[in-house]
């Protein structure tokens, strides 16, 4: 009888252990995959991580024109010594914080080491507020 409660005691605390294991080795979702890549200021996420190293970003600038749309523009630069094409898309978002929408498609900008490149986007409503902007290696 101490046998089978000794052996049970055992199973049971090796199954806890497995289960505490198990749930500390999950990988992060997307979302926070993106969010441990991003850049100082939390508005620019790199899906790619590596490319936080090859590029040389200049301050993310937001600006309206006359009909209230948000302007943002984005200096960006290869650090590796080769032009490079990357992909980019944003997300607009109002005054809470809160997408306005899916994020735009993705497109293209080629990037060189000789001068920064201007990526430039206009949201769509007078409600943006703000934005993110994420990046990633040319596909």
């Amino acid at each position: 009888m101490a046998y089978d409660a000794d052996l049970r005691l055992r199973s049971a605390i090796v199954a806890s252990i497995a289960i505490v294991a198990l749930s500390c080795t999950r990988s992060p979702p997307a979302n926070e995959r993106l969010q441990h890549s991003a850049s100082p200021d939390g508005r620019i996420a790199f899906a790619d991580a590596g490319l936080r190293d090859q590029l040389g970003l200049g301050p993310l600038a937001l600006a309206r024109d006359d009909a209230q749309l948000l302007h943002v523009t984005l200096p960006v630069r290869s650090t590796t010594g080769l032009a490079q094409d990357i992909n980019w898309r944003i997300t607009w978002l109002d005054a809470n914080g809160i997408p306005l929408g899916p994020p735009t498609p993705w497109s293209t900008a080629a990037v060189t080491t000789d001068d920064f490149r201007q990526i430039l986007a206009t949201s769509w409503t007078p409600r943006a507020t703000d934005a993110r902007l994420e990046l990633r290696y040319a596909k």
